[in-house]
Parts: C-alpha cells; structure tokens; sequence
C-alpha cells in the first residue's frame, strides 16, 4: 500500500498532466479569442495534401521548384482577412501601435490596409496573449492548401512592368466576402489585399523547395524578406507597408497589403 506522501505525490502529478492536456485542449479548440474579437470567424480546414509550383526568379530565367505538401492533422484559419475594426480593438487595447484609418468609401468592415509583416506579426502576439490562445500568421503552405482546397496549384511569373506602377495606386477595398468564399469557407482570396505569411524568401532553389517551419519562422529574426498571396505570389521586405510607389516588389506591385490569421495547436 502507498504511503500518504506518495499518494499526495502521485495524485499531484496526474492533477499536472491532466491539466496540462486540458488546456492544451483550451487553447486550441474553443472559441475563447470572440471574447476580445466577437466577428473573429476561422473556418477548419482538413488534413490532406497537395502539390505547389512555385517560381524561383534569377537574370537568366526562371524555374519552378516543387512543394509537396502534407497536413497530417486539420487546422483552424480566418475566414476573412483581419478588418480596420480588429485591428483597432488591439491599438484600442495597446498591442497595435498606430491605428487604422477608413479611406473614402471604407467602413469598419474591411480589410485593413498599410500593414507591414511587423505590423501583423505584432497582432497575434497581442492575441495570443489576450486570449492564452496561440494566433500567428499562416504559412504559405497553410495558406494555399486552404485557398485552393487541396488542389495543384502552379503560381505563374508575372513579368514586371513599371507601367503596372499606376495600377497599384491604393486601391479601395471591399467589405468582406465582396470576393466570394470557395468550399471551405475561405473569403476573398485573390481579391482585396495581398497577405502576409510567415515563410521566408530566398533566393535558391534547393531552399524554395523546403516546407515552411511555422516553429522557426514566427519570430521577426528569421528573415528579413516574407511571401505573400493575393492576386499573384510576391515577396516584400518585413518592414514595408505600401508599395504604391512600385518598389521593394516582385512581379506586379502589391496594392494594399493586409493578412489573416491562423489558430495553431500548441
């Protein structure tokens, strides 16, 4: 028979881990985060995989590299991009340092603009810690298998033109969902804004055609340049917000730069 203190002990320890599992369980599942951001939406999106092209740029021409991506386990990603109305609840709170102002036209209902990956990155640590939840930025790989369903997906190279400058003048918004949602109850995916992900530009082949690490690429220091999606693939500088003016862009200039969130399991 155990002695008391090895009871106490023993039942100490199952108390630990059985909270632990619980809130494991807490920060992943539940629908705490419409606590602090009420029209918060994520849609789940299945385990399963897909092929991705991707082009890598040189002087000489340009390749295609591979990705091959698997999602052994389902996750939770936002249904809109994040609005000038949340993120003014986080500069309303103190975790967003400026405020997002409505153009002409604009409600509190779209997306807000003029965001640096910075910017965002900042967004998700200030939810991560209002809701003991952990937000971050989607991968490209999260970001495209939910865009595109699971489908091949080839991302072409749009030659630049610094004609397309003008096009790029900020563009106004539209309110959510203006762009429709495809079967997975993913909204305005090539439309609005170009987002911000977490996975890192680089230059090489072999290093284009790894899978994203979401554990090492959430942190301002793992890279100086990150990816986008939108209207076309591009990669910006972590501390630009606009590209009106057609520079720091690949391909055709971005004209509003936002992002959506992901929900990840700790």
């Amino acid at each position: 028979m155990l002695k008391r203190p090895y009871i106490a002990i023993l039942f100490a320890s199952l108390f630990t881990i059985s909270a632990g599992v619980g809130y494991w369980i807490f920060a992943g599942d539940n629908e705490n985060y419409k606590n602090t951001l009420p029209n918060l939406q994520l849609v789940t999106i299945p385990k399963g995989g897909m092929d991705l092209e991707v082009p890598v740029y040189s002087y000489v021409k340009t390749e295609y590299v591979k990705k091959q991506i698997e999602f052994n386990d389902s996750y939770k990603i936002g249904a809109y991009e994040i609005t000038i109305k949340q993120w003014n609840i986080c500069h309303e709170m103190g975790g967003c340092k400026k405020k997002a102002r409505m153009r002409k036209g604009e409600t509190e209902d779209h997306p807000v603009t003029r965001v640096s990956w910075i910017d965002a990155y900042n967004f998700t640590k200030w939810l991560s810690f209002e809701t003991g939840q952990n937000f971050r930025l989607p991968t490209e790989e999260e970001w495209t298998y939910a865009a595109f369903m699971g489908k091949h997906y080839r991302a072409e190279y749009v030659e630049y033109d610094f004609n397309d400058v003008i096009l790029a003048r900020p563009k106004i918004t539209h309110i959510q969902g203006a762009f429709g949602k495809n079967d997975w109850g993913m909204n305005d995916i090539q439309g609005n804004v170009w987002e911000w992900t977490l996975t890192c530009w680089t230059s090489s082949l072999d290093s284009q055609s790894k899978l994203s690490d979401a554990a090492v690429l959430n942190d301002p220091k793992a890279c100086g340049t990150r990816f986008l999606w939108g209207e076309e693939r591009a990669h910006i500088p972590f501390f630009v917000n606009t590209t009106y003016n057609g520079g720091c862009a690949t391909a055709r200039p971005a004209s509003n730069l936002g992002f959506r969130i992901v929900l990840a399991k700790r």
